[in-house]
This record gives C-alpha cells, sequence and structure tokens, in this order.
C-alpha cells in the first residue's frame, strides 16, 4: 500500500513538473516583450520632435487652411520615422520585431497628434483673420 501511494505521489509531482514549464517560459517571454515595448516608448517620446510636427502644420493651416493643413496630417500619417538601430545591437530577432513595432506606433501616434493640434491651431488663426478681414470689409 506503501509504494502504491508513493508511487501516486511521485506521478502527480512529474504531471505539476510538466505543466508548469511552459507557463514560467511563457513568463519570461511576456516579461522582455513588455520591455521592449516599454523601451521603444519611451525612445519614440525622446526622439519625436513634436514641436516641428505642430510648428509644421500650424503653418500649413495658417497658409491655406484646412486644406494645406490636412496634407501636413497626411505626411504625419505616411512618414515612417527611423527606428535608432543603436538600441537594436545584440538583441534577438523578436526583440527586435516587438521593439520596431511599438517604437513606430508610438511616434507615428505623437506626429498625428501633433500633426492635428498644428493644424487646429493654425485653422483657427487662419479663420480669425480672415473673418477679421471680412469684417473689415464691410
Amino acid at each position: 500500500m506503501k509504494i502504491n501511494s508513493t508511487f501516486h505521489v511521485f506521478v502527480f509531482l512529474m504531471v505539476v513538473l510538466i505543466f508548469s514549464t511552459p507557463f514560467i517560459s511563457l513568463a519570461q517571454e511576456d516579461r522582455w516583450k513588455l520591455e521592449a515595448r516599454v523601451a521603444a516608448k519611451q525612445d519614440a517620446e525622446a526622439n519625436t520632435n513634436q514641436v516641428l510636427w505642430i510648428g509644421g502644420n500650424f503653418l500649413l493651416g495658417l497658409a491655406g487652411g484646412c486644406v494645406l493643413g490636412s496634407v501636413g496630417l497626411l505626411g504625419a500619417h505616411l512618414y515612417e520615422p527611423p527606428v535608432p538601430a543603436s538600441r537594436l545591437v545584440g538583441k534577438s530577432p523578436e526583440y527586435i520585431l516587438t521593439y520596431t513595432d511599438a517604437y513606430k506606433a508610438k511616434a507615428r501616434d505623437l506626429q498625428i497628434r501633433s500633426a492635428f493640434i498644428g493644424c487646429l491651431g493654425g485653422s483657427v488663426v487662419s479663420g480669425c483673420v480672415l473673418a477679421s478681414y471680412l469684417n473689415d470689409q464691410e
């Protein structure tokens, strides 16, 4: 009887070990993916020149209202920022792919948001100047 219960305990421990191993590796994989995404987002925030996107689209919105401002928004959406290669040296291909995707998504989001703010501001100022001019003409 004692051998039978020892066998059951041994089988139970083996089953626990076999089924817990994939969860440990999945937790480690999720950790490096999270680290890659966090590092990419921080780098994208540091490297994206939001003032340039706001200022450029403000001038486009000021010069041509919503028409030229929308061209700036399209440019912000289509432009893919370069990923800093120095951050990828010595990393695994999976890390590089995760980092690159997260970096481009965050940088593009910042570009579009900044371009929209600039376009909106320029268009509002342009509209106010036009309304003032038309009001003075009457």
